[in-house]
């Protein structure tokens, strides 16, 4: 990447620093990071927090209850309300990273007066990072960003609402998740609560963690993939993450999708579902298989 204003004819990605912020929170010396917007054709963006950018190693985790929470926000980091959400990030896993695509053309951000915040969790206003971005800021342009496929294949798989002896959705919650073909290289990963419904927010003060496990649900197994949580503030009920695995090793892969109450909570499961080689006929069939 090199720095300056976008190249003729747009960037394809723009990459902006985000600052440790000093707090009196569970990560005191806060986190630094970046944030990086990705040109998808120019019908949406994909949002990518990454807080282990400048980090040798995995810092150590948070207590239970912490789960790092995100939004840009209006004018400069001195000032401004949320306006989008992003996808938050769950500091118990090995990668500090979450991913959100918005319904805007890259060219949107590089102009608005806005910049991203990362709070400790939902329940806590305390800010470990934060960063100017758009017309606040000069970012790390690129004229090639993602190599995304021609043709990108999808695949959505449901997630069935698990009864569960937990106190938040006791009946369980459905949903589903879906793959969405980047690169050759890379897949993106969203799951969802309640698609069915205008607003499928839980109303929990918590970040609902995700993980895809190895096996079917009936197996049972380890944790092959942390996928980004899902926030009990997020009316879309939804978080994304980028996997650096090829679409077809994940529209093959023998596992399932838990999604728990809490990270406090694990034991409690949300939604769960096959998906891969336990859910050999779920191809999506719309748009060309690029929904």
């Amino acid at each position: 990447m090199a720095r300056g204003g976008p190249a003729a004819g747009g960037p394809a990605a723009v990459q902006y620093e985000l600052d440790a912020r000093p707090n009196d929170g569970a990560f005191p010396l806060g986190r630094s990071g970046a944030v990086t917007f990705y040109d998808l054709r120019g019908e949406s963006t994909l949002v990518k927090l990454d807080l282990a950018a400048s980090l040798n190693r995995r810092p150590e985790p948070g207590p239970p209850e912490v789960s790092f929470s995100a939004s840009i926000s209006r004018n400069g980091t001195s000032e401004g309300g949320r306006e989008f959400l992003l996808s938050p990030i769950d500091p118990r896993t090995t990668a500090l990273e979450s991913a959100r695509l918005i319904s805007e053309p890259l060219e949107t951000f590089l102009e608005l007066d806005r910049h991203v915040r990362v709070w400790e969790s939902i329940a806590d206003s305390t800010v470990i990072s934060e960063g100017d971005i758009g017309a606040n800021a000069t970012g790390i342009t690129s004229e090639s960003g993602l190599d995304l496929v021609p043709e990108p294949r999808s695949l959505t798989f449901d997630l069935s609402a698990t009864p569960n002896a937990g106190d938040l959705a006791p009946e369980g919650i459905a949903g589903s998740v879906r793959f969405r073909e980047l690169t050759g290289r890379k897949t993106l990963v969203t799951v969802v609560l309640a698609p069915e419904t205008a607003s499928g927010r839980t109303g929990a003060d918590v970040s609902h963690p995700a993980h895809l496990h190895v096996n079917s649900v009936s197996e049972g197994g380890e944790i092959a993939f942390a996928l980004s949580p899902i926030s009990g503030d997020d009316a879309a009920a939804r978080s994304s993450t980028v996997i650096r695995e090829p679409f077809r090793v994940l529209a093959d892969f023998d596992g399932h999708v838990d999604v728990h109450q809490s990270n406090a909570n694990r034991r409690f499961v949300l939604a769960r579902g096959n998906i891969g080689a336990n859910e050999p006929d779920s191809e999506d069939q719309e748009e060309g298989r690029a929904r």
